[in-house]
């Protein structure tokens, strides 16, 4: 019974963290309910029904209570998490597996939530309160963890009163485990025919290596940055670097949100005021939900500002000033467009221009399937220019080891041309049958793609 105690201020910590505690005051509401039928937990009730204002204690006060209100209220926002979108939003079959395992959990609570109650041994305001929250994950999917959670209350009271389901729960943790143990092997399945691998790196969208390159530069000042990124910039740099925004959407109104977004679709005066305050830039790859392909382009395009950094989460731009500080240790990266997966194609000249830059690309982020992409691509443009019948086969293979070294990079889907070009390398240095195998690959994902038709028709007239 003291580990009670611990609940309340764990409760305070969670509303100084996260708008979520909303729901954790709630679930309090309804435990005190519990405990005020229960005699030997009932002097534990008054605490928990006045747990909550212990939240009036902190930077916020009544604010922490009508923030979480305000946010909900507010779609400038809320359009922008998918978590926070109805349940059934992309349709009812195309949701991740764990929403389906959610629902699952859900309805079968729900249903021993009924048998309980019949039975006389919950009340009707829990039985209320699980189907308040799975009518709240119709809403937003975000709450379906919750309703889920809640539903093992119920779910687990009644098969503790039933023998053959007491008897087969001793053998629930071990297959638990064992189903956790697989999971960790061959990664979880998140959709259909994808597997999320199991490891302790950051996701996707946290940019990393990106601030890492920014760190060994030493680079300091303002950053004009994606929304996302605003967190891991100043948890890994501040105070030496301030961002012109982050995630605390407390702090920042919707006027200068809307405002800010703007200047990422196009040239506004409110873009000119951030780029002439900032002295670097670092973006979310434009494959990413927060990227943007129009920002990247521009700063690309801008003579004053220097691309010296990409890879497959983020990009990093250096204003000139800062650019100047360090262009001999991070030169910049002219010819490539990696926003594009493109290069200049103009000049044999332009062509080897991109296939030094992209080796480079490869070597400062050798984990980027996109800096591998384009260093096959340009690889295999120079070989068709080639000359020599040793350099053209050096660049064919060259070609080949890129485009195979970006298909094994799980943190991002290629394109389907990339088993093209996998298909051409194979048949210029002589393997067909590997060829067709890329072709009927690339074709798997798209099926129209007319170089690859053409290309396989002529690889099995061939070979017939």
């Amino acid at each position: 019974r003291r580990l009670f105690l611990i609940l309340p201020p764990l409760i305070w910590l969670w509303g100084q963290l996260h708008g979520g505690f909303l729901i954790g005051t709630v679930f309090i509401l309804f435990f005190s309910v519990r405990l005020f039928a229960l005699p030997e937990t009932r002097p534990y009730a008054p605490l928990f029904l006045l747990s909550p204002l212990l939240l009036l204690i902190g930077p916020y006060g009544a604010e922490t209570f009508t923030f979480p209100a305000r946010l909900l209220a507010a779609p400038e926002f809320m359009e922008r998490i998918a978590e926070w979108q109805s349940l059934f939003g992309g349709g009812p079959f195309g949701q991740p597996y764990c929403m389906y395992a959610g629902m699952s959990v859900t309805a079968l609570g729900l249903a021993a939530g009924i048998r309980l109650l019949r039975r006389g041994k919950t009340s009707a305001w829990e039985l209320i309160w699980l189907a308040a929250l799975a009518a709240l994950a119709i809403k937003m999917r975000r709450a379906l963890a919750y309703a889920a959670l809640a539903s093992a209350v119920p779910l687990s009271q009644l098969l503790s009163q039933t023998r053959p389901a007491a008897r087969a729960g001793r053998f629930l943790p071990p297959a638990l485990l064992s189903l956790l143990g697989l999971f960790a092997v061959s990664g979880i399945p998140v959709a259909p025919g994808k597997r999320q691998p199991v490891s302790p790196s950051l996701g996707i969208n946290v940019p990393e290596k990106a601030v890492d390159f920014l760190a060994e530069l030493g680079i300091e000042g303002n950053c004009y940055n994606s929304y996302t990124a605003g967190a891991y910039l100043t948890f890994r740099l501040w105070p030496r670097v301030k961002t012109a925004i982050d995630s605390r959407n407390l702090v920042y109104s919707q006027r200068f949100f809307n405002r800010y977004m703007e200047s990422l679709r196009r040239d506004t005066p409110f873009r000119r005021e951030l780029l002439e305050r900032s002295d670097f830039a670092l973006f979310l790859a434009p494959h990413l939900p927060d990227g943007r392909r129009e920002i990247l382009t521009s700063l690309r395009e801008d003579p004053l500002w220097h691309l010296v950094y990409f890879d497959d989460t983020a990009y990093v731009f250096l204003g000139e000033d800062s650019y100047r500080a360090v262009r001999n240790k991070a030169p910049e990266f002219k010819a490539l467009k990696p926003e594009l997966l493109t290069f200049e194609t103009d000049t044999a000249r332009s062509v080897r221009n991109a296939l030094e830059e992209s080796r480079r690309a490869t070597g400062i982020a050798p984990a980027s399937a996109s800096a591998w992409i384009l260093r096959g691509r340009a690889a295999f443009d120079y070989a068709r220019r080639a000359f020599d019948s040793e350099e053209r086969t050096a660049l064919i293979a060259e070609s080949r080891y890129a485009f195979l070294k970006a298909v094994s990079t799980p943190r991002l889907e290629v394109p389907a041309d990339t088993y093209y070009f996998l298909a051409r390398s194979e048949s210029e240095l002589g393997d067909r049958e590997t060829a067709i195998e890329y072709l009927l690959r690339c074709l798997r994902e798209n099926p129209e793609y007319a170089p690859a038709l053409k290309l396989l028709k002529r690889l099995r007239g061939r070979r017939l």
